[in-house]
């Protein structure tokens, strides 16, 4: 059969509207990275995806249970502006996306100082976390996880050495295709069944890698984000990891720095 070049470009040129779901997460504030944090804004900004994914944006450090650097663990008030100020920022660069932002081990840090420390505190409504962040202002929903297109996205509650491990993990635990964060790492890890094709994202970070208080020696992190692009009006996707490497991204023909 004769290869007809001019059929196959048209193939090739073939255009749909993709819906494209980010994750943007594990920013920790306010150990983020400035420059990561900017670069991945820019990146939700120019792809304007129908639905952004948000976990771990803030550290609570202040609150955790191990033990803390006095020198930084007094700035409560000034880290829940902080965050606040980023996630405006996000909110105005992309201003009709759905966003959720997708409960954390880190936001559960607030819930148990109360609940161990404060009790008599714990049902009021201007110290529970959406009202800390003020994500109801923002147009922020907050969930424990969110579902599209039979796609699962969490912050992720598994820790394995090796990048994919962890993703692998996820998917036994979940027996369906997702997202997930925590890690820290990123990868890709694909599964076939019986049942169907299967697949799992880790999503990277951009909090800062370089200066980790709990880690002795070189962190196993990598910066960036993930991304689905679904087929619109179909559950066919494709997913994507979106590394940061040496504060660039190179996505396509085009190149993001910061």
């Amino acid at each position: 059969m004769d290869l007809d070049l001019k059929d196959l470009q048209k193939q090739i040129d073939t255009k749909e509207e993709r819906e494209i779901v980010l994750r943007v997460g594990d920013v920790h504030y306010p150990y983020h990275d400035k420059r990561a944090v900017n670069l991945a804004f820019k990146f939700a900004q120019f792809l304007q995806p129908k639905v952004i994914i948000l976990d771990e944006w803030i550290d609570f450090y202040a609150l955790s249970k191990y033990n803390k650097d006095p020198s930084r663990k007094n700035d409560l008030q000034k880290d829940i502006d902080g965050t606040c100020v980023l996630l405006t920022w996000l909110r105005n660069m992309c201003p009709n996306t759905i966003m959720i932002m997708v409960e954390s081990n880190h936001d559960k840090r607030l819930r148990t100082y109360l609940r161990t420390r404060a009790e008599e505190l714990d049902n009021l409504r201007c110290l529970q976390f959406p009202e800390l962040l003020r994500l109801n202002e923002l147009n922020i929903e907050y969930r424990k996880s969110f579902i599209y297109k039979s796609f699962l996205w969490k912050h992720g509650s598994i820790i394995r050495k090796h990048s994919g491990m962890t993703a692998k993990g996820e998917l036994e635990k979940e027996g369906m295709s997702g997202c997930s964060g925590h890690s820290h790492r990123l990868s890709l890890f694909f599964k076939t069944l019986r049942g169907g094709k299967f697949v799992w994202v880790e999503s990277g970070c951009l909090c800062d890698t370089e200066d980790v208080e709990y880690i002795d020696g070189t962190a196993d992190w990598l910066q960036g984000m993930s991304l689905v692009s679904f087929k619109k009006d179909s559950e066919h996707y494709y997913p994507a990891v979106v590394p940061i490497i040496d504060y660039e991204i190179l996505w396509g023909k085009r190149t993001f720095t910061a």
